[in-house]
């Protein structure tokens, strides 16, 4: 099943510095590095609690700890994939944007959000999720979004991700796909246990 990676606007939040990088593994505790960038992530987040770990202390500090380790690797695969997007355009045409990954809230149904409110605009990817060979396709969805400056479906949205998906060798939507079909384009293959890779087990 693919969930709907719909962008949400937050009017009222005040736009943070996009300002983190984990500081040298092995200088810090993991774990803590692990905690400090899910703070951070919660301040571009639509709202704080879109970025939720699971309720078992244990899981948790797996889970601080594998982001703490790996983070910067998985940010940088995202910021390829969004500079490959952000290449299908001219110089003049592309929009600043930012991603990160972060495990977001099952209450939300999303697996990727994009938040027109920051400056650059953010991508949350949750690469729990979706499997690896889909973050691609996550993270064109949700730059398609910022391109358009719009959290809608509509004919504009459909264009510019036509548009990307020709650029970057991904299916392109067809004509007929509804808005409902088109919010979970490119289709992602949904991962069984969405915290099995946040705790290194995949």
């Amino acid at each position: 099943m693919t969930l709907s990676r719909v962008p949400m606007l937050n009017p009222s939040q005040p736009t943070p510095p996009l300002n983190y990088i984990p500081s040298g593994v092995g200088k810090a505790d993991p774990i803590l590095l692990g905690s400090d960038y899910l703070q951070q992530v919660r301040q571009v987040a639509i709202a704080p609690d879109m970025i939720q770990l699971p309720d078992d202390i244990h899981q948790r500090l797996q889970i601080n700890r594998w982001i703490g380790l790996h983070i910067d690797r998985i940010n940088a695969q995202l910021k390829q994939y969004l500079t490959e997007c952000q290449n299908c355009f001219k110089s003049s045409q592309q929009v600043a944007a930012a991603v990160l990954a972060a495990p977001l809230s099952a209450r939300y149904g999303i697996d990727a959000v994009c938040n027109l409110q920051t400056t650059p605009a953010t991508l949350l990817i949750d690469i729990g999720q979706i499997v690896p060979t889909d973050w691609q396709a996550a993270v064109v969805h949700e730059y398609a979004h910022a391109q358009v400056g719009s959290p809608g479906h509509d004919q504009l949205f459909r264009q510019v991700l036509q548009h990307l998906c020709l650029g970057l060798a991904l299916p392109i939507p067809p004509l007929t796909l509804t808005v409902e079909q088109l919010s979970s384009w490119p289709p992602c293959q949904q991962q069984t246990d969405k915290f099995a890779f946040w705790t290194g087990k995949l």
